[in-house]
This record gives structure tokens, C-alpha cells and sequence, in this order.
């Protein structure tokens, strides 16, 4: 549900026409062949998993389900609870995703925050979704060829993202262990939100992080500033 919005946000409205005529067209050819009761035992399914593997927990599926959602049940909250944790993380995700897309920001930013906030938004959510995230790194290390050099926690972020899925299975084999997902993908996040940052944005982070930066580039100003000054008295003179 989240595409549509994007699409919207970022005023790509053939798209959107697009996906809606081939969903409704999917829809009425599957419900012509194989009839309107597999529409019905499909949301039957879905109930159940949902009542009987998600909220109760059996069969040990929170282990292998990288989301907040799953986090909070295995470490004892309640459905609600859990529900209620997860709404705090996705809907800033959600917010901070269409911010990106309605003020135009570079493609490989956009593209990157759509998949990352596809992922971070689903409550049931297994650790063999995670293979999409070939797509963010890919779209970030472009991003990267035209622009500065990665950082060292950038760096960093990015190599946890690409060994995300393989380290994800190992709650399933070692049930103390926690999903990484849930500290990996919202840092993948917050990395690709700052790239779509203005660049006054960005000059303030630094300024804020770097007082002393910031000190010798206002005098190094006001230097420059002097000698002009200086340059045009001796003209007028």
C-alpha cells in the first residue's frame, strides 16, 4: 500500500494508473479462472495466520521475522503492545519516505527509502524478504560513484545491509539471539534520509558536529571579506 502513495506524492501518475489497471485487471482474470472462492480461502488463510502464528507466537515464526513487531512479542509484549511499538517506528518511516518523494530528491534516494520502508512498515515480515535489499545497496553505492566519498559509518551500515540476510537466520538456530534487522534497517534508513537532505541541511548537521569547522570558515570569511575592502579603498584612491 505504500507505492501508491509514492507514486502519488511524486506525481507519477501514469505509474499509478498503471499498477491500478493491472492489479484490477490480475484480479478479474484470476477471479474469471480459477472462480471468486480462492479469493475467499485466501483471506481465510491470512486470518488464520494471522490469529493463530503471528498473535500466538506458535510455531517458533518469530524467530525468522525481522520486524519491530516480532521483536517485541519474543521479548514478552503483548498483541497490542506490539502493534503499538511498531506503529511508533513505521509511521516517521512512512512520513520521512513520502517527504522524499513529494520534494524531488535524487532517484537512487527515492528508490532506496521506498524499498527500505516497504520492508521496515510489514509486521510479518521473514528474514528471506531481506534479499531485497540488493536493490537499496545497489541505488546507494550509484548514489555514491556521482557523489562524495561513503564515511566510515556509512561504510559500515551498508556491509551490515549486504550480510543482513545471511545473519538473519541465525535467530532460527539460536532462539537467544535477536533479529540484527531491527537496529540494521532503520540505520540503512536514517543514512538514506540524510542523503536526501538539502544541502543546507546537510552544511548544518556538520556545522553542529564540527564547531571549530565552522569557527574558522566564518574567519576565513571575514578575512577575505577585509581584504576586498581593502583592495577597493586603494582603487578609489
Amino acid at each position: 500500500m505504500l507505492f501508491p502513495l509514492l507514486f502519488l506524492c511524486g506525481r507519477h501518475f501514469r505509474a499509478l494508473a498503471a499498477m491500478a489497471i493491472t492489479a484490477t485487471l490480475f484480479t478479474a482474470v484470476s477471479g474469471l479462472t480459477f472462480g471468486i472462492p480462492l479469493w475467499i480461502k485466501c483471506f481465510e488463510a491470512a486470518s488464520w495466520f494471522n490469529a493463530t502464528v503471528a498473535e500466538n507466537a506458535s510455531g517458533g515464526v518469530m524467530r525468522a521475522m525481522p520486524s519491530v513487531f516480532a521483536t517485541v512479542r519474543r521479548l514478552g509484549g503483548s498483541v497490542p503492545v506490539a502493534y503499538a511499538v511498531h506503529a511508533v517506528v513505521a509511521i516517521p518511516v512512512v512520513l520521512t519516505t513520502l517527504r522524499l518523494w513529494t520534494r524531488r530528491a535524487r532517484f537512487a534516494v527515492k528508490a532506496t527509502a521506498a524499498v527500505i520502508a516497504t520492508l521496515m512498515i510489514q509486521p510479518y515480515i521473514l528474514h528471506y524478504d531481506l534479499a531485497w535489499l540488493l536493490l537499496p545497496i545497489v541505488y546507494l553505492c550509484h548514489d555514491r560513484t556521482t557523489r562524495d566519498a561513503w564515511t566510515n559509518r556509512d561504510r559500515a551500515i551498508v556491509c551490515l545491509a549486504w550480510c543482513l540476510p545471511l545473519l538473519s537466520l541465525l535467530p532460527s538456530y539460536f532462539p537467544a539471539i535477536l533479529q540484527p534487522g531491527v537496529l540494521v534497517l532503520p540505520a540503512l534508513f536514517v543514512v538514506t534520509s540524510f542523503l536526501g537532505c538539502p544541502a543546507t541541511t546537510n552544511s548544518c548537521i556538520s556545522r553542529a558536529f564540527h564547531p571549530s569547522a565552522s569557527m574558522d570558515t566564518s574567519t576565513e570569511m571575514s578575512i577575505n571579506s577585509e581584504v576586498t575592502e581593502t583592495r577597493v579603498s586603494a582603487k578609489l584612491r
